[in-house]
């Protein structure tokens, strides 16, 4: 139980550390007058967007760098989630 639930607080750790580095990017276009005109930024289509804007440098390297690590950090909250689910007990009553 104790290792789910520390399994549990990392997953919640690697989340919020992901959702500071996109409230950066988003920030970081609202300061260049750039507010986001798409559903999901950081999806295929958002990318493309990010690509394409010409933001002056130390910006674009910032921006650059944490799409980076929100790549990295989404594979290991995928990876803490099966963890999870796979230690999960077949409890109506046991949610995730």
């Amino acid at each position: 139980m104790r290792a789910s639930r520390e399994r549990a607080r990392w997953r919640l750790h690697l989340v919020r550390h992901r959702t500071a580095l996109k409230n950066r990017i988003h920030s970081t276009l609202l300061a260049f007058g750039h507010p986001c005109p798409v559903s999901d930024l950081f999806g295929v289509a958002g990318r493309r967007l990010l690509d394409g804007l010409g933001l002056p440098e130390p910006w674009a390297g910032d921006v650059v760098a944490a799409l980076r690590l929100i790549d990295i950090l989404g594979a290991e909250i995928d990876d803490c989630e099966a963890a999870l689910r796979a230690r999960a007990p077949p409890m109506p009553t046991c949610r995730r």
